[in-house]
């Protein structure tokens, strides 16, 4: 039998126990109590897989059926659920129950606010539970959001699904829109202070300073604010559990409502996804993660603080062990070990949960073993990997412990019992044989984009561009919201010097990652490949936004800037590039001499229009030459720009200009190659 007619064959057999079910169990109930059962089966999910009630997937009857084939059914193509989620069947049960659902509406369209919020909460947990992103459902979940009422919680929530699309542009917008509904004051500034025991000298340091803008204050009674998460002590003899000030004021103590901490918690996130990772960007993190800790309110609020603030301080020596520790201890409250919080109150964990995005257990295990990887301790790492059948992350550490037999032969025993094209896809991976991505796309109908994708990357770095082309293309067209596989498509074409297929695959990739630096980078060279300059400097402006250490990325702004005659950004383009090699300690701060004497050419053009930039031009000429003194020729452009008037009379003015003309020729005499070079010796002593 095919692999295609099996998957058939198992969600037809599903389908049929599950609609039977809901025929038997379900069919005489009113839209109410139709819409208030699939909430119930939502929650049963949500609980036993997010917020550590384990046993909630057993509080309601669903169909008997096994969860392989539950994890068929919940499969789109070769998108594949989570197979060892918990309760799979009650978000099943949830999804079959919509087209009864959606019957009725058509009698009863006053159900259908409650029902769009539910179906959005459905779709939105279907889809956190696929491996990629499916087109058909981020259709369905944008339509949604624009019907779903309009409260603090649901816009949190709709801001997480669209960092979950990754549409940014959309969850700034409601975020920026939340902060401002739920009167949320914050600033991030910095206060002198201490972070160490022994520290005799109070430094800044910066922290995020909120406070609420309503005249109510939060309750501390709460059901919320009991039975909260452990926050683990750092237990180090140096470093101060969190930041003293010098004044000795509390930083993160006045009371918050719940719903700004959830936005504090999301302006972090938003923060971390769309700015690189640098130092400064950890620092960030962990200034808005100490905010809402350090007011223990929400429990779901709290975790998610939690698990960032660990993965900011993966990398801290003096943290480490509380960052995994802390992780450890989430891990084992969301599996219910060790966990003696009564059911009653782990109900409790629900207001604001989905509003913060809070994450699956088999998510949080994944980045525990993450942190693991990272000090070395690989082995237990892979034992938690190998316990989510992350089969990409076993493969990983078998290849760091010099063990990548082992990866084969398990792979090759799972395929064994069964023909998959995702297991000839790893197998391909392990062994570097073609052979195993071809199985793989033809026992699939051409349907398995990983299959796809992992060809494309062999031929890449075999540098068979047009190979790697192809199956890229393919890839995207299976399933088009992968950000990596674009910029690879991207990648593929301007090797080849292919410019005008290049840029729609890079501009596809900013589109879904608006803040990519290298996408928006290398569009502007296409841009520039093409002649189409004026785009070019926008789109290298655009860059430089997403990150602004690129010596190199200004100085092709300030090149293509000078190109169209934008004489103020090629301005502030090169007193950047001197700004960041001189930081380096680079000798050659600004070499480009063609293009300070285009520049220069510009502004001597037009002398009354560029007042103001021909003084700008001069300050960044004497920055340059400073710092840089043996340039001849940015001497003769400095000279050129600093030439007074024919009929100027100022004497210190002409004398400006003849230092800098001395400036020049004793550069031009002092080179280095200056005998062997008959030009340079003429152009001297013109």
């Amino acid at each position: 039998m095919s692999f295609d007619v099996k998957l058939i064959n198992a969600v037809k057999m599903v389908h049929s126990i599950c609609d039977q079910f809901v025929q038997t169990n379900y069919s005489t109930k009113s839209t109410q109590e139709l819409i208030e059962a699939a909430e119930a089966h939502v929650r049963c999910y949500y609980l036993a897989n997010y917020l550590g009630d384990v046993e909630a997937a057993g509080d309601l009857e669903v169909p008997e059926t096994d969860q392989a084939k539950l994890t068929v059914a919940l499969s789109i193509g070769l998108n594949r659920p989570f197979r060892k989620a918990r309760g799979l069947d009650h978000l099943w049960v949830a999804l079959r129950l919509q087209p009864l659902i959606q019957e009725r509406l058509a009698q009863e369209e006053s159900f259908k606010p409650q029902w769009t919020t539910c179906h959005y909460r459905i779709l939105h947990l279907w889809q956190d539970l696929l491996t990629d992103i499916d087109v058909g459902i981020y259709k369905q979940l944008v339509d949604l959001m624009e019907n779903v009422e309009n409260t603090p919680e649901l816009a949190l929530m709709m801001f997480y699904t669209n960092m979950m699309l990754l549409r940014f542009k959309e969850a700034r917008e409601i975020l920026d829109s939340t902060v401002e509904e739920v009167k949320l004051k914050q600033e991030l500034t910095g206060i002198m202070g201490v972070r160490t025991r022994y520290q005799q000298k109070a430094t800044s340091q910066l922290v995020l300073l909120a406070s609420n803008g309503r005249s109510e204050l939060p309750n501390s009674n709460d059901d919320e604010c009991n039975h909260l998460p452990s926050n683990i002590s750092i237990d180090d003899d140096t470093v101060l559990e969190e930041m003293k000030s010098q004044d000795g004021e509390e930083v993160n103590t006045s009371p918050l409502h719940s719903d700004q901490l959830a936005c504090i918690l999301a302006l972090a996130l938003i923060n971390k996804k769309t700015q690189a990772p640098t130092i400064e960007q950890l620092e960030i993190m962990n200034a808005y993660c100490s905010a809402v800790i350090g007011r223990q309110r929400n429990w779901a609020i709290q975790v998610r603080a939690y698990i960032e603030r660990s993965m900011s301080q993966s990398q801290n020596s003096r943290r480490i062990f509380r960052t995994i520790v802390q992780m450890e201890h989430i891990v084992k409250m969301l599996d219910s070990i060790d966990d003696q919080t009564p059911r009653e109150a782990k109900r409790h964990r629900l207001p604001y949960a989905m509003a913060t995005g809070t994450l699956a257990w088999w998510k949080v295990k994944a980045l525990h073993g993450k942190l693991l990887e990272s000090v070395g301790n690989t082995n237990e790492a892979l034992g938690i990997y190998e316990s989510l059948e992350d089969y990409e992350k076993i493969i990983s550490c078998y290849k760091s412990l010099n063990k990548i037999e082992n990866a084969e032969r398990l792979i090759r025993t799972l395929l064994e019992a069964e023909e998959d094209p995702i297991l000839y896809t790893h197998l391909g991976d392990i062994t570097d044989n073609a052979e195993y991505y071809e199985k793989a796309i033809k026992i699939s109908n051409d349907r398995c984009a990983k299959a796809r994708k992992s060809f494309g990357m062999q031929q890449l770095l075999r540098k068979n561009y047009a190979e790697a082309a192809e199956h890229f293309r393919r890839c995207v067209e299976i399933q088009p919201i992968q950000v990596g596989v674009w910029y690879n498509l991207g990648y593929t074409y301007y090797q080849m010097e292919e410019y005008a297929e290049a840029a729609p695959a890079f501009s596809r990739c900013t589109q879904f990652e608006p803040d990519h630096f290298h996408a928006w980078n290398n569009l502007a060279c296409c841009y520039t490949n093409l002649k189409e300059k004026e785009r070019a400097m926008l789109v290298y402006s655009e860059a430089v936004r997403c990150d602004s250490t690129h010596d190199e990325v200004w100085a092709n702004l300030a090149a293509a800037a000078i190109e169209i005659g934008a004489v103020e950004k090629a301005l502030k383009a090169i007193d950047m590039v001197i700004d960041l090699r001189s930081m380096r300690g680079k000798e050659v701060l600004y070499d480009e001499v063609a293009a300070l004497k285009c520049l220069a050419s510009l502004i001597l053009a037009e002398p009354g229009k560029f007042t103001r930039q021909k003084e700008d031009f001069q300050m960044l000429l004497g920055k340059l030459t400073s710092k840089q003194t043996s340039a001849a020729q940015v001497w003769r452009v400095y000279a050129e720009i600093k030439k007074p008037e024919e009929e100027c009379t100022d004497s210190a003015d002409w004398d400006a200009y003849i230092q800098k003309l001395q400036r020049c020729s004793s550069a031009e005499m002092n080179a280095p190659s200056n005998l062997a070079m008959t030009d340079s010796c003429y152009y001297t002593l013109v």
